[in-house]
This record gives structure tokens, sequence and C-alpha cells, in this order.
């Protein structure tokens, strides 16, 4: 799969839920990935 790199949150030391921001993307679809030391999630984002 082709993409590029749109974003990155260091969300380490965070300890609850966290929002991110999405409002500066283009309506598009993107792959979002999360990584803790649990795992890796990746999930489909949609904006429309």
């Amino acid at each position: 799969m082709l993409g590029r790199l749109i974003k990155k949150n260091d969300l380490r030391q965070e300890t609850e839920i966290i929002t991110v921001d999405i409002s500066d993307l283009n309506t598009a679809s993107y792959l979002l990935e999360i990584t803790s030391n649990h795992g890796k999630i990746v999930k489909q984002l949609i904006k429309e």
C-alpha cells in the first residue's frame, strides 16, 4: 500500500481517553495506526 504520514501524535504518556483533532485533514480515506505497549492496531478512518 502506498501512502505518506499525515499526522503523528506521541501519546505514550497519556493515561486517559485521547481525542485527536482531524479538522485540518481533507475529505478522504485514511489509515489510523495506534501502537502501544500492548501491540498495534490499524483502522480505516473516512472523513466526509
